[in-house]
């Protein structure tokens, strides 16, 4: 829907370029990394996922997938209850973000970083926020020299096998309001493997894979987003609700092998 597009280059610029900035600018000094929370309020986007990896992985903090129609009480009910301390918000969900903080309803949030559809750093943003692009290309030269010489605040804290990874929420359809999960890199890798034993056999990696699921899901979150960068896979995917006539368009615009679908999507085609 807006035709950008990532190389696997591209997701390791973003991914160690925010993570060094998250880590030098932007976490908490006198927190443990591990324990602070930053909300993704996105659309599937061609950042999604190198942003999961710098939070997550590369700074060792928790990132929790907040579905991006909930509306304005359903955001601030998920975002006091994880005490979310940084927040990434797409730029069409920013008036919802911009009502809850001049309301003071959020005080744990203490940045906001605007995730746009657009490569430009001038992209127009309120005041007080930053803007993703602005963050890519952060310099972070001890990023790749964490040597015992670095001073412990230099370092960027990765994460370990048993740290939070990411506090996904169930749907809340069958058991009340809904409720976060603390998922693990041993969790998330386990997942991945046992996608791989099922999936990789007819997956090659030279496969194009279609996605419409969105990713603050775990479903997609793991299967199909995570899995396929594992891969090596390309994947094409799409911003906001699924449309059928969209969805046939993609189809024999980009040619793909495979597309990783639900049963209400399923049944309906």
């Amino acid at each position: 829907t807006t035709g950008m597009q990532r190389t696997f280059h591209d997701y390791w610029q973003t991914a160690t370029g925010l993570a060094g900035a998250l880590w030098h600018e932007l976490l908490d000094r006198n927190d443990n990394s591990n324990s602070t929370m930053i909300a993704m309020y996105c659309p599937n986007h061609v950042d999604y996922c190198p942003i999961v990896l710098a939070i997550a992985l590369l700074c060792g903090a928790k990132i929790t997938p907040i579905n991006p129609l909930f509306t304005e009480a359903e955001l601030e009910r998920l975002l006091t209850a994880s005490q979310t301390s940084i927040l990434l918000v797409h730029h069409s969900k920013v008036d919802v973000v911009s009502q809850l903080l001049a309301q003071q309803k959020c005080p744990s949030v203490k940045h906001v970083i605007v995730i746009p559809d657009d490569d430009t750093s001038d992209h127009s943003i309120p005041e007080g926020m930053i803007n993703l692009n602005s963050l890519r290309n952060y310099d972070n030269p001890l990023y790749h020299t964490q040597s015992s010489t670095d001073s412990e605040d230099q370092r960027i804290k990765k994460a370990s096998d048993e740290d939070p990874f990411c506090v996904p929420n169930s749907s809340g359809t069958t058991t009340g309001l809904p409720k976060g999960v603390i998922l693990t890199p041993q969790n998330i890798i386990a997942n991945l493997w046992q996608v791989h034993h099922v999936e990789y056999p007819a997956f090659a990696s030279h496969h194009t894979l279609l996605t419409p699921p969105p990713f603050f899901h775990i479903f997609a979150f793991t299967a199909a987003m995570l899995f396929p960068a594992r891969g090596g896979t390309k994947t094409i995917t799409k911003s906001g609700r699924f449309v059928f006539g969209l969805f046939f368009h993609l189809v024999p615009d980009y040619q793909p092998h495979r597309a990783l679908l639900v049963p209400p999507i399923v049944v309906q085609l």
